[in-house]
């Protein structure tokens, strides 16, 4: 199975410094087995990431898509590159949907890390001035039966688009997963770390009513 990566960009620095040079095992991996080339989708745009998504996705060439931020080093230095064991999964569980490194298995109607802690799987070192490795439960490869999944690092092998109703750059991990579930897809978490040299954010202020109105969950 071959790789198609989207990334969402305003700076490309961040792209050439962070997310490129960690995806150099999974190229050599491909070289060597004399695979095609893992395809890279930059797509530029300050409206929504639902729409970049969706512009990346309709110039995807592979099957398995993977969604991943720019500020994502995927730390892939294990017996079998990371892509690799997703794609293996993929064809182990033909009714997966979609695959993340960290989510949780309870429910929530508004950030998926606001589940009760024995409810999230899954682990992410993040760098930059936060400097902390969080780890929930890794005691599993493969974690099954997962509700929602953090949107730094998604894969999936499925057509659907992403919901353009979701604007702006949150809510659309919380809201694709929704849109699997309707689907009768199953979300996983494959246990990885990957580092993740994020910065804090300013979240106080995002409105759960439309995304919590269009799923019932009021």
């Amino acid at each position: 199975m071959m790789y198609s990566v989207v990334v969402s960009v305003i700076d490309r620095v961040k792209l050439e410094s962070i997310l490129v040079p960690s995806l150099d095992r999974v190229k050599k991996y491909l070289y060597d087995n004399r695979l095609p080339e893992l395809q890279l989708v930059v797509v530029e745009g300050t409206e929504s990431l639902t729409k970049n998504y969706n512009e990346g996705l309709r110039r995807c060439r592979h099957k398995l898509k993977l969604f991943i931020h720019d500020d994502i080093n995927l730390v892939d230095d294990g017996e079998v590159p990371l892509f690799v064991r997703i794609s293996l999964l993929f064809n182990k569980f033909p009714d997966t949907g979609l695959v993340g490194l960290a989510g949780t298995t309870g429910f929530s109607s508004g950030w998926w890390w606001q589940t009760p802690r024995e409810n999230m799987v899954g682990q992410v070192f993040t760098g930059g001035k936060i400097d902390q490795h969080w780890v929930w439960n890794t005691s599993e490869e493969v974690f099954h039966d997962v509700n929602f999944i953090d949107g730094m690092f998604m894969a999936t092998v499925a057509d659907e688009e992403f919901s353009e109703d979701i604007k702006g750059f949150h809510l659309y991990d919380n809201d694709y997963c929704n849109v699997m579930k309707s689907r009768e897809y199953t979300i996983k978490v494959i246990n990885h770390m990957v580092r993740h040299e994020a910065e804090w954010k300013d979240i106080t202020g995002v409105d759960f009513t439309y995304y919590r109105e269009k799923w019932n969950l009021c």
